[in-house]
Formats: structure tokens, C-alpha cells, sequence
């Protein structure tokens, strides 16, 4: 079986046409894939729908898929069991409730590194992944939002990073 991670962009326009690529690619790499175990960073539109996806295919269709938090600075994350247990408390403050995995990983080494946190983070996502799902605009891509087009972003380090680990990379963004 095979693992995918999820990257992309903080903030996405357009997220509800998003979504139904994002959930026909999910489905494609579950079927056609054999992908069984999906890895989540954080603050991303991106990472947020494809979790909703994942966690509906788990609950509705009963598919035996796996999610695993990649936690870093100070960041939320509850296995199953954790979250039952929290839900209650924290139900009036946040709306949707918590997101539950079926594993965490925390990485106290990352606790102090500040933004580096998540670039590292990122690389180790990509690391422990057999295929990446990224939601990555860049130039050919991109011309509206310029904000997206920063070098720097943490987007378009994991998406290099992950161009020169030779990882299988499927970008949403490119998709018509």
C-alpha cells in the first residue's frame, strides 16, 4: 500500500470547484493507486478540504483509509480517541469541531524553529510519502494571484524539495 501527502497554498479561490477535483484525484489514487494512508501538515484551504474529503470517504463509504497529523509548533492534533474526549469541552469554540487521525506525529525538535517548522515538516512529509498531492500555483499557472508567486513560500519549497526526491507529484493547480 502506498502513502500520499497533502500540500498547498494557505489560501484558495475558487474552493468549491476545488474540491470536486480534489475528491475525483482522491478516489483516482485510493482505486488506482492502492494509496491507503493520507499525510496532513496544516494552515492550509488546501490541506482543510482534502481532510473533509478523506474523513467523508472513511465515514460514508466506509473505506479502510488511514490519516496520520504531522504536528509541529505547538500545532492541534487528536487521534480518534483524544478527540472524543476533547470534542465535548471545546465544542463552543470551534464550529466544525476537532479533526480527529487515526495517528500523530510530534516533532519536539521543531517545537523552536519558528516558520522553518514547517518547511521541515513539509520535507518530512514528503520524505515519508510515496506520492504527493499538491496544490501549488506558480507562474504558468498563476498570474491573478500574485501573492502565490513568492519564491519563498513555503509551497514552492516542498514542491521542489519533493521535484528532487524524484516523489510522484500530482499538482491540482494545473488541472483544467
Amino acid at each position: 500500500m502506498k502513502k500520499c501527502c497533502i500540500i498547498g497554498h494557505r489560501q484558495i479561490k475558487n474552493i468549491e470547484v476545488l474540491k470536486t477535483k480534489a475528491k475525483s484525484v482522491i478516489m483516482n489514487l485510493i482505486i488506482n493507486e492502492s494509496v491507503d494512508t493520507f499525510l496532513f501538515g496544516s494552515k492550509s484551504d488546501f490541506d482543510n478540504f482534502c481532510y473533509e474529503i478523506v474523513s467523508e470517504l472513511i465515514k460514508i463509504d466506509k473505506l479502510n483509509i488511514t490519516r496520520i497529523k504531522y504536528a509541529c509548533n505547538g500545532e492541534l492534533g487528536f487521534t480518534t480517541e483524544e478527540k472524543e474526549k476533547y470534542d465535548k469541552i471545546v465544542a463552543n469554540f470551534f464550529k466544525n469541531g476537532l479533526k480527529d487521525y487515526e495517528e500523530v506525529k510530534r516533532f519536539q525538535h521543531l517545537e523552536k524553529s519558528g516558520k522553518a517548522s514547517y518547511i521541515e515538516r513539509n520535507k518530512m512529509l514528503i520524505d515519508d510519502a510515496d506520492i504527493c498531492l499538491f496544490y501549488y500555483e506558480y507562474k504558468e499557472v498563476c498570474e491573478v494571484n500574485e501573492h502565490l508567486l513568492n519564491r519563498n513560500s513555503g509551497t514552492n519549497i516542498a514542491y521542489n524539495y519533493a521535484i528532487s526526491r524524484n516523489k510522484k507529484i500530482i499538482n491540482i493547480a494545473t488541472f483544467k
